[in-house]
Formats: C-alpha cells, structure tokens, sequence
C-alpha cells in the first residue's frame, strides 16, 4: 500500500485478513544485478512529504497480518549482493502511533 504526496488518512487499520507484498529478484539483460534499493517491498509506505502527507497511526489488530517477502527465484544463477524487504516505511514523518496487535513479518531471503 503505498500513500502518496497530499493525502490525509487519520488511521490506517489492518484487522482480520492478510496484506502481502512480495518481489522477486529477475536478471537483467542477461547481466547478475543485485536487487536496487528502491526496489526492496514494501507493505505499507507513506511517500509523502513531510507537511503534505498526514497518517498519524496504524494500527493492527489481533489475527491480522503485514507480510513482506523479497526473494530471488533461481538462487543458484543470480549474485545478489543486496536484498531487503521493509515492512513499514514513512518518508514523511508524520507516523506517530503503531499500535500493533498482530503479526509485522519483512523476510528477505535468497
């Protein structure tokens, strides 16, 4: 889920069911290339700037799931050198409150 630039959204509320995101690492042009930094997933990033973008709190509740997994398919033919998965991500320093209840899982894994 991703929050962009001059959105306000008091709560963000994950409850009873599952949010996944995941990245495969692919080649590129037949070259190995390390998965980018930018390219790492992620379950929940508020983008915006600081002062346009406004989500003071999260909150998960019980049995609920944040999951982010980054993987390479073929880890025998690819050279990663860097691999990342993020579960929660706010570049704009408005997230106040985390009230977590359930399960964050961010796994990175060749």
């Amino acid at each position: 889920m991703e929050i962009d630039s001059y959105v306000t959204i008091p709560v963000i509320r994950i409850s009873g069911q599952s949010v996944t995101a995941t990245r495969q690492q692919r080649h590129h042009r037949g070259r190995r290339s390390p998965v980018p930094k930018a390219a790492a997933p992620v379950g929940i990033l508020i983008a915006g700037t600081a002062g346009t973008t406004s989500v003071p709190s999260i909150v998960i509740d019980s049995g609920a799931r944040l999951l982010v997994n980054a993987n390479v398919p073929d880890p025998s033919s690819t050279s990663v050198s860097s691999l990342a998965a993020i579960g929660i991500r706010d570049t704009s320093n408005s997230l106040a409150m985390l009230n977590n209840n359930g399960t964050i899982s961010a796994v990175a894994q060749p």
